[in-house]
């Protein structure tokens, strides 16, 4: 692809212009044959076989389950991420609650069964 610079973009579209002039002057238009037409349409758009269900495209249904695998991808991925985070805040002596508590059960006095 071209760089088109702001000061040669007007001389290009000239340029454009007189060849699409050119084009029209030497071209002269053709129709299409019939059978071309429908061997085309067949082509692009299919004649309805190999429709999943009558209605659904093997096409749309490898799209439908690759986005939701990557939806189920992604979900994971954030889950790995926030325990990696707790793991981490773990790790720094971040979550020291656990242990105050327990800390605190071992200070208080034992009481005999009687």
């Amino acid at each position: 692809m071209k760089i088109r610079l702001p000061w040669r973009k007007k001389l290009e579209d000239v340029a454009i212009i007189n060849l699409e002039g050119l084009l029209e002057s030497t071209l002269r238009p053709v129709s299409a044959r019939r059978e071309f037409i429908s061997d085309l349409r067949e082509d692009l758009v299919g004649d309805g076989e190999g429709l999943i269900f009558g209605r659904i495209s093997p096409k749309t249904l490898r799209m439908g389950i690759l986005g939701v695998g990557a939806a189920l991808s992604g979900a994971l991925l954030i889950f790995a991420g926030l325990r990696w985070v707790i793991s981490l805040l773990a790790a720094l002596g971040l979550f020291q609650l656990s242990r105050k508590k327990k800390d605190d059960r071992q200070s208080l006095p034992v009481q005999p069964a009687l």
